[in-house]
């Protein structure tokens, strides 16, 4: 997380913010020079810094008599200051929000010190920088706005070579702390390998089938997850980094082929999560999450097929929170979910290290037959590394109600 202000800065903005009842200039008790106390409140939501709470403090003598009363208002980014503080004494700090005590402290001010509270965990959209994989069926940048976010930037999805250009750049994604994929951004070549001519083929909606074989991608390095292998038989589901040796592929060979693009983007991305960045993926970015940590989320439909998982029924879905959590944050266990188009990817089932915030009924259709799944997963994230990867089934901008918007305010904190 990034500060907005440096502490020194805070301090001289606050000070006109504080006030002393007795307007009492301190004395210098001991010898010792009189300190400050500076601290930042949240709302008791958790969702954003709490402006306009008064803190306060009682200066007591050596006889229990209160002579003074130190009192500061926190300003628009919850941030008081109390100034000054005579030194060689401790006080209680009092939080008050109308007639509310929020909170209190115990606090010791030694000769001339600053003494900076350990800030409390809280929503702050400034603190974080994201890239916005644009794309034709999301738009999470709306939503973004709405909870207040500034700093991000948008990667155009649907022109390949913009969105290569960012994915093929591992230092500029790391300049970034969450990168959000909207679904229906270009996938063939950049998620996932193009196939070669010999295999294209187009169906009736004019798009193209692949055909995807045990030794469709031998030439590819990739094992039959569509990730590349790292030679270990064991595989691994955390999808930690390679080995960093650009001259050999996934096979360990130095004179092996080198990878596909795709290939490398997706090395990219796990490297990116392993070293502590996050991705969000929303409907059909699912590729994504399926192509980079294959074992952590069982979509329906051939994991090694592009696309196949695009099989859900358009409805609503009563939604179960089945994170606590997220359940306390939003003051309530159930939601509802809009899909309001179909051929979105169901969820089945996930490995146990991957947290469920969010389940319901849904169906899903394939061919002429319908399906139904009484419970599947609809929001999820796992760690990876030192990062996170979250999914959800839903598009977010079609169900940017109060609900779903605190829902994502939550995964954007905890991400």
């Amino acid at each position: 997380m990034r500060h907005a202000f440096t502490l020194s800065l805070i301090a001289a903005s606050l000070y006109s913010c504080s006030e002393n009842t007795f307007f009492k200039d301190p004395e210098v008790v001991d010898g010792l020079s009189p300190g400050t106390i500076l601290g930042r409140v949240c709302d008791p939501s958790g969702r954003h810094w709490l402006p306009d709470a008064m803190v306060y403090s009682n200066l007591i003598d050596d006889s229990g008599k209160l002579y003074d009363t130190r009192i500061s208002y926190t300003d628009r980014d919850g941030y008081f200051l109390l100034d000054p503080m005579p030194a060689g004494s401790t006080y209680t700090v009092y939080v008050q929000y109308g007639d509310a005590i929020l909170e209190t402290h115990e606090v010791e001010v030694d000769d001339a010190e600053e003494v900076v509270l350990e800030e409390p965990d809280c929503f702050d959209p400034l603190e974080l920088d994201v890239a916005v994989i644009t794309g034709d069926y999301d738009d999470f940048q709306d939503v973004l706005q709405h909870m207040g976010f500034a700093n991000y930037e948008l990667i155009d999805g649907m022109e390949g070579d913009e969105m290569a250009g960012f994915l093929n750049d591992l230092d500029k994604m790391l300049e970034f702390d969450i990168i959000i994929f909207n679904g229906g951004h270009v996938e063939e070549g950049l998620i996932y390998p193009a196939p070669p001519p010999e295999e294209e083929d187009e169906d009736a909606d004019g798009g193209l089938l692949f055909d995807m074989d045990e030794d469709a991608d031998a030439d590819e390095g990739a094992d039959d997850t569509g990730a590349p292998d790292d030679g270990d038989d064991d595989g691994d589901d955390t999808g930690a980094p390679d080995d960093g040796d650009g001259d050999a592929d996934a096979d360990g060979g130095p004179d092996d082929e080198p990878l596909d693009m795709a290939d490398e983007i997706m090395n990219n991305l796990r490297n990116y999560v392993a070293a502590g960045g996050s991705v969000y993926a929303s409907d059909w970015a699912y590729d994504v999450v399926e192509r980079g940590w294959p074992e952590a989320i069982d979509f329906v439909g051939a994991d090694e097929v592009p696309d196949a998982a695009q099989l859900g029924e358009n409805g609503v879905v009563n939604a179960v929170i089945s994170d606590g959590a997220l359940a306390a944050w939003l003051e309530t266990d159930n939601t509802q979910v809009e899909f309001d188009l179909p051929v979105w990817p169901p969820i089945e089932g996930v490995d146990p290290t991957v947290s469920v915030h969010m389940s319901g009924p849904i169906e899903y259709r394939l061919g002429t037959s319908v399906y139904s799944l009484g419970n599947a997963p609809l929001l999820v994230s796992f760690a990876s590394g030192d990062g996170k990867v979250a999914f959800s089934s839903f598009r977010v901008a079609n169900n940017a109600d109060a609900d779903v918007v605190l829902t994502l305010q939550y995964m954007m904190y905890s991400l």
